[in-house]
């Protein structure tokens, strides 16, 4: 179906983007020093911000993903693909796990190619820890800040063309331009001096 997540993540992200309510997407939203990453955040308003952690395979992380970063968003989807098998090891995971009162509030999608559909709906009551001044801003503060796949504080690993090194080289190229402007006008200033 899918032969990567890099595959999987531009399918959904693509086909979030063609719902009338979509809201604003940003992937790969998080910082080291904050220890998490969420794949894909849609920021419908200040008060509804969805995360969606997204994996071929490796369900028992993304469930710890999911939970880890619970409190950080009003509602939380796990999204796998489109198959019996991956939803089946999907379920027992979920149903073997200790923290089940977190559980109920993670919503499941499944997406193949051309849709995704919502198998389990997210909670209702937002999950995202109001009290906590800190986690409640934080999505906020780290997509203001550029902590995002195309945000200028991207992290250095992001596996695409675009991310930090792709600025380092604009950058660069700037300044090389802004060089060279400098020396063609220092050339037709001192060609004007010389003619008077």
């Amino acid at each position: 179906m899918f032969k990567s997540e890099r595959e999987m993540q531009d399918t959904f992200v693509s086909l979030l983007k063609k719902r009338k309510t979509c809201g604003l997407i940003f992937e790969e939203v998080g910082n080291r020093n904050f220890f998490f990453r969420t794949d894909i955040i849609e920021y419908k308003d200040r008060t509804n911000i969805i995360g969606y952690e997204l994996k071929l395979d490796d369900f028992r992380k993304v469930v710890e993903q999911s939970i880890k970063t619970l409190e950080l968003f009003d509602k939380s989807y796990i999204v796998i693909p489109d198959t019996s098998k991956c939803y089946e090891k999907l379920i027992l995971i979920l149903n073997n796990h200790k923290e089940k009162e977190k559980i109920i509030n993670i919503g499941i999608i499944v997406l193949n190619k051309e849709k995704y559909k919502i198998i389990k709906s997210a909670s209702n009551k937002s999950t995202r820890n109001y009290n906590n001044k800190h986690t409640s801003t934080l999505i906020q503060d780290l997509i203001i800040r550029g902590y995002h796949k195309y945000g200028e504080n991207c992290c250095i690993n992001y596996k695409w063309f675009g991310g930090r090194k792709w600025l380092k080289l604009k950058d660069k190229v700037v300044k090389l331009v802004n060089i060279v402007l400098m020396i063609f006008l220092k050339i037709k200033i001192i060609k004007h001096t010389v003619s008077c």
